[in-house]
């Protein structure tokens, strides 16, 4: 069994099925981690988002984090656009992979698959999550900051405070994990 971190996908579907099937070449019993950020900036993020609902359901061990691009849709869908999401032409591009006009025309099953997406991850001996941690905060606090969970670009790293061994974020990729 072998285990493998990636992330940003950026609606790159072709590179992401290219990382899987020729360089990885992922079997059923290896573990697959990613870190969020499925959509915006590539050509077709719901490609992504398909490939990667259906690799569990073709008997692969695939776990997804949220990212904060996949959060950025989430508001817009719900009528909360940020400024974050994206420049015009990245929103529009996205869009259009999902063909629709508006955020919250995107088939429901994409917004609820993001929607359930935990914000970290553990297996043993590492912590997995897409940015990092507030590690100002108490251990159990900074472990429920979605918001610096998701965004931070900034940290002095504290493994004291994390409970594990070695932890891996999308600035921060050991890939793959042993």
């Amino acid at each position: 069994m072998a285990r493998y971190v990636t992330t940003d996908l950026h609606g790159c579907l072709l590179s992401f099925q290219h990382l899987v099937e020729e360089k990885l070449k992922l079997r059923p019993q290896d573990e697959l981690y990613v870190l969020g950020d499925y959509v915006n900036k590539g050509p077709n993020s719901r490609g992504v988002l398909d490939y990667l609902m259906q690799l569990p359901e073709r008997g692969y061990r695939v776990v997804c984090l949220r990212g904060n691009h996949d959060q950025d849709l989430l508001h817009a869908a719900q009528d909360q656009v940020t400024l974050t999401w994206g420049s015009v032409a990245d929103r529009e591009l996205t869009l259009r992979s999902f063909g629709v006009e508006q955020p919250e025309d995107i088939p429901e099953r994409y917004l609820r698959w993001i929607n359930d997406l935990p914000y970290q991850f553990e297996i043993p001996g590492f912590i997995l999550v897409h940015a990092g941690f507030n590690f100002h905060l108490p251990p159990a606090q900074m472990r429920q900051d979605w918001h610096t969970m998701l965004n931070i670009k900034e940290f002095v790293f504290d493994a004291s405070r994390t409970g594990a061994a070695a932890w891996c974020t999308a600035t921060f990729l050991p890939l793959p994990l042993r």
